[in-house]
């Protein structure tokens, strides 16, 4: 009998320890899949000089950075989240001065300075634009995993238009890619992560 109740009470052990080794491991991933997304990428420094400066993310050290690409022409997926970018840095309130929002263009041939200066307070005043050579975009957006293609539309007066993978980038004190968040995360969940990066 006795032998039988050890078995028992080692077996139910067993069970017990993987279903929690089971649930450890399915919370770390669904916790950490922008933090896995983020090691998985280069991300770190990088230069973009444009007619007026030159501008460095090794700078910004000591601020969290909320990195996003896109271009200004774009009809709906980049104003959705330059609002997002709005919604967060509101739900930061005092914590949002310790931020930096960055908007590189994908598209220098429309989006230079005096154009991302004249679009992005629309959306929130202190989202920096960042135009610079093809070159320098091309590099910058590979760093970070950002695909992008020039498309033919004729919807567009100058006959095309840019497709593009959208995310948000956070990036630490140091300068390190921390978080990969997809277009579709909310801007509360977005400051929550801002937080726990500052």
């Amino acid at each position: 009998m006795k032998f039988k109740l050890i078995v028992s009470i080692l077996l139910l052990a067993i069970i017990a320890a993987g279903v929690w080794s089971g649930l450890a491991i399915v919370g770390s991933q669904q916790k950490d899949a922008s933090q896995l997304k983020a090691e998985f990428l280069k991300g770190g420094d990088f230069q973009i000089t444009n007619a007026e400066s030159t501008f460095r993310l090794a700078d910004l050290k000591g601020k969290v950075v909320l990195l996003y690409f896109g271009f200004t022409s774009c009809p709906d997926v980049c104003p959705t989240g330059l609002s997002v970018i709005k919604s967060t840095m509101s739900k930061l309130g005092d914590q949002a001065d310790e931020v930096q929002a960055l908007f590189v263009t994908l598209d220098p041939e429309r989006d230079d300075a005096a154009r991302l200066k004249e679009y992005l307070p629309f959306f929130d005043r202190r989202i920096v634009g960042l135009s610079g050579s093809q070159s320098e975009l091309k590099a910058v957006a590979k760093q970070y995993g950002v695909y992008y293609k020039k498309v033919s539309s004729d919807s567009s007066s100058l006959g095309y238009s840019i497709d593009h993978s959208a995310n948000y980038f956070v990036i630490d004190t140091t300068g390190s890619l921390a978080y990969v968040l997809d277009h579709s995360v909310s801007s509360a969940m977005l400051a929550d992560v801002i937080r726990k990066t500052q």
